[in-house]
């Protein structure tokens, strides 16, 4: 069964068949996952968590970083081991700075959480953000094998 979608005009459409549509959801199921685990690591060392603002990061950068995989992957997919990581490790971290970005701008419109400007979120918000942008590059490249 596929459903099309029209997006903005005729020409530009989104197809959603059974199997994509299970395909993003269990991607979603993942992203969750991912954002429970890294909300226990923050409770585990007595950190006040923002659920919301993880939750929002997690999918915003799962997503974005799913989607960026799935554009480029013909650069690497095809590749033997080593030289598909060789290839996908320069993309990871090009693609990471707009990733990063966007995402955060995406929890200073929702989630924010304590009272900041945005220029002071992206300056300082990075370091953990750049880890969960990585776990996620990984999870990425390991579904598309």
């Amino acid at each position: 069964m596929t459903i099309v979608l029209p997006i903005f005009s005729e020409r530009a459409h989104v197809n959603l068949s059974a199997p994509s549509l299970t395909r993003f959801l269990r991607q979603q199921g993942v992203y969750l996952a991912f954002a429970a685990i890294v909300a226990a690591f923050f409770w585990g060392n007595g950190q006040r968590i923002n659920p919301a603002s993880i939750i929002v990061y997690t999918l915003s950068i799962g997503n974005l970083i799913s989607l960026a995989v799935e554009r480029l992957r013909f650069l690497f997919a095809d590749r033997p081991f080593p030289y598909d990581w060789i290839i996908f490790i320069p993309i990871l971290l090009v693609v990471a700075a707009p990733v990063y970005v966007i995402s955060t701008v995406l929890v200073w419109l929702i989630a924010l959480p304590a009272p900041q400007n945005l220029g002071r979120l992206i300056t300082t918000g990075w370091k953990l953000t750049y880890v969960v942008t990585s776990c996620s590059a990984y999870l990425c490249i390991s579904i598309v094998r």
